[in-house]
Formats: C-alpha cells, structure tokens, sequence
C-alpha cells in the first residue's frame, strides 16, 4: 500500500506540473492536453477506490460492520444487470400468518360429559399482483382441518393427529378485483362516487365490514360475485359521513334434480359510517347497516346445508332435514368507537346485531317461533403493535331458525345457541402476539336436538404474522 502511494504521489506531482506549467510543448498541442485531463480524471477516481479499500481493510481490521459499496446501491446495480427482468414483481404483495393453538373443551348433556384436548395450527399464505390501478388478483392457500370434504367445516385449523401424517392445503382465495376509475364522480362539494368496486371468484368476505359472527364466520370465503359503490355524502370540519352499498350473487350449491335443487344467496349490504368530531378530544366513528340476505332453495333435503353433523340445529329424525326450510334474514348492524376520555384506555368499540328470519317455515313444530337472533359486544384496544394489548366481550343468542348455523362461527358452536366470548392479546413484537379465548355457551331449546346442551371451549393462541 506504501508503495502504490508514493506511485500515486509522484505521478500526481508530474501532471500537477504539466497542467500549472504548460510549456510551449503542450501549449499549441491540444490533442495531448486533453489526454492528460483524462489521465488526470482517472488517477482521481483511483484514488477514491484506493482510499475505499483502505477504509475497507481498517474496518475488517477493527472488526467493524460491512462497509457500504464505493457508488450506486444494490437496486440500482441489480437493475443495471438484469434490465426489465424483474418487471413481473411490480405490484406484488405477499402476506400470511402462523398460529398455533391450544384447545381444551368440555361438554354436557343428558347428564354425560365429553371432554376434548387438541393442539392446532394454522397456515396462510396469500398473494395479489396488481396489473394496474384498476385491476388485480390474487390468492390463497390455507391450511385444512383434514375434513374439506365436509361442507360444514368452515375452520381452517388443522389438528395435530393421524400419527404424524401429511396435512392437507386448501385454496381459500382465488379472485379478480376491478375498480374502475371512470366510474368515479363528483356531483357538488364533497357529494359524489369515491369508489366502484367489482368482485369476482372465491374471496374475501366482504359483508364481515359491518355484521358479526352470528351471522359469519371469519373463515368463510364465498364464491360467485359481488358489486361495491362507496359514496361521499358530507364532510365538514366536525362531521363526514359516506354511504355504502354492497350487492353479492353468490353461488352455495350446483345441484342436480328435483331434491338437488341449485342453491344460490343473493345478498344486499347498505349503510352510513360516519365521524364525529364537534370539539372533542378524539373523534367518534359510527356505523349503522342494514344487511337482506335470501338464500334459495338451501333448505332442501338434498342440499349440502342438510348433511348430518350441520350445526344449524338437526332434527332427530330424519337426521338430514334442518330446522328451517327456507331462509330470508333482515339484519340491522349498529357500531360506535371511542377513545375513552383521560388517555386510560385505547380506543373502543361498542356493536349491537340483531337478525330475523322473515321465512319462518320451519320443519318441526318445535323450532316454531325462533326466527331471532341477536348479539351485543365490546372490544378494548388493537393489538397490532409491539407492547399494545386488547380485551373484549360478546354474547350471542342465536335461535334454531334464525340463521344457517353452517355460517355461524364455528368456535362459538353455529346456530341453536346461547352465551358469552372472552378474549385477551398482546402484541409481544410487531409480528407476534399471544391471546386467550374462553367460549361458554349452551342450547337455546336444549330439548328439541340431540346435540351438546353446554360447552365451554378455552383457547390458548401464539400467532406470527407477515
């Protein structure tokens, strides 16, 4: 290093004299003038690589961190090398979780009791790739409980068993986004369309924005088709409100033949969420949704929807008829959130759900007159960060002819029951939480079904998300 420094030195100092004093030599030679800027150009950019090397042998010398390249950074480098190649990564986005759970249940009726401990997992993985601002699509795979071929099993929890066999992977998402930006409009101030949105496929829930798990579970995926306007109503510096409308064609069942009549839901979803802030330390939002759901020919003996095991409420005999022949339900969803006052608790929401199967047909006479379901809940907090925590409570009261027990949450036991949710998390990291669940519910007309009169379900979680 000595040696190529004094080098660098001398040959330095002959063009330091060259360019300071130019003699008639050079003065009428302008071809070697240039050469020597050149020259002159290239010995400082060696310079700058030699006093990068010596920086780099000092640093490893010292058992300090990698240095940083002398020019460019890695992107720009590996776009100069591999050109266009990597276009097709442009608009991606991958994102998935892990869980792992522990359960224990407990059961009781006819003064038996049946008792149940199970270690679980769950695995998502999904991905979407935007094309352009109005389109995209995407996927996902899932872990399977083993039982997909069960049309009443909508849990994608995967139980640890079979003498260490194989798990099974399911799709849960395979779907095409389309939002048009020419149906965009403004009618006068803040009035207007500000989103139109076109869904076909198997996807994303997209009635779970404003209803409970009295009515889905969060783990259904429907299938067919759905159309979504958001438009602006008003906004002021204390008040905005927008309107939403939600409009699904959703395919249950291809059947074929009198008793396997197809079975289709057409679904209309609309209502006002607003903001309130006249003055307040944090604003209050609202909700208030009204949900009509109109299930065709589900009822039917032969459909999936009457498969023995179905937790919509099972007659004895024969064990595949349900308790309610048809199914049209009107829902009125009503939600708050709140920063209490103090900074004492994060923010809150406050929900009440009520349903009421309009149909009323009913196979059994003692499924007559429970056409009602309702429930009502708070939740503490988010528990989306490091170090920040949430808590919640719930109580449902959903009647065996209300609503398609198949759809109802699966942990809380579907349709024909009654009781309380507890929950607790905590975000350990940005990517990890803990949380805790604790189910206690019981029959709503324990005499008429042969299933579990009481169950107590306790849930022990570890999730890891990306």
């Amino acid at each position: 290093m000595k040696r190529n420094n004094r080098s660098f030195k001398l040959l330095a100092g002959f063009l330091g004299l060259c360019v300071v004093f130019p003699g008639a030599t050079f003065a009428d030679d302008a071809a070697i003038m240039t050469m020597v800027k050149d020259l002159q150009t290239q010995v400082m950019g060696m310079k700058k690589t030699i006093d990068w090397q010596s920086d780099k042998i000092k640093a490893l010398e010292s058992g300090k961190a990698e240095m940083p390249e002398p020019a460019g950074n890695f992107k720009d480098n590996l776009k100069a090398a591999i050109g266009p190649a990597d276009t097709w990564l442009e608009g991606i986005d991958f994102s998935g979780d892990f869980r792992v759970r522990y359960e224990g249940q407990q059961e009781k009726h006819d003064s038996a009791t049946n008792d149940r401990n199970r270690f679980r997992y769950r695995l998502r993985f999904g991905w979407e790739k935007e094309f352009s601002d109005e389109m995209k699509v995407g996927f996902r795979l899932v872990s399977a409980p083993g039982e997909s071929a069960n049309p009443t099993i909508t849990s994608t929890n995967t139980t640890f068993d079979t003498n260490f066999a194989f798990k099974d992977i399911a799709i849960d998402r395979v779907f095409a986004t389309y939002t048009p930006k020419w149906a965009l409009y403004k009618f006068t101030g803040d009035f207007g369309i500000k989103k139109v949105e076109v869904t076909a496929g198997k996807f994303n829930n997209p009635f779970t924005n404003a209803t409970t798990q009295m009515i889905w579970d969060g783990d259904v995926t429907p299938e067919g088709i759905y159309e979504k306007v958001d438009v602006g109503l008003y906004k002021s510096d204390d008040l905005s409100t927008d309107f939403s409308i939600l409009f699904g064609q959703l395919v249950l069942e291809e059947g074929s033949g009198s008793n396997h009549d197809d079975a289709e839901l057409f679904a209309i979803q609309g209502g006002f969420t607003s903001q309130i802030d006249a003055g307040m330390e944090k604003p209050i939002g609202m909700k208030n949704f009204m949900s009509w759901y109109d299930y065709k020919d589900f009822g039917l003996p032969g459909n999936f929807a009457a498969t023995g095991g179905n937790p919509v409420g099972v007659l004895p005999t024969p064990p595949t008829i349900l308790a309610a022949q048809d199914f049209d339900i009107v829902e009125f969803y009503n939600e708050i959130s709140f920063t209490p006052p103090g900074g004492i608790l994060p923010k809150s929401k406050l929900f009440f759900d009520w349903a009421w199967n309009t149909n009323g047909a009913e196979y059994a006479a003692s499924a007559d007159g429970q056409n009602d379901a309702w429930g009502l809940g708070l939740k503490i907090g988010s528990a989306k960060k490091k170090g920040q925590w949430e808590a919640g409570y719930e109580y449902y009261n959903i009647e065996a002819n209300s609503v398609p027990g198949v759809f109802v949450d699966s942990d809380f036991g579907g349709a024909d029951r009654r009781g309380s949710i507890v929950k607790a998390a905590y975000a350990l990291t940005d990517y990890l939480t803990l949380g805790v669940a604790a189910f206690m519910t019981d029959r709503v007309s324990a005499d008429a079904f042969t299933a579990d009169e009481e169950r107590r379900l306790y849930q022990v979680d570890l999730a890891y998300k990306w």
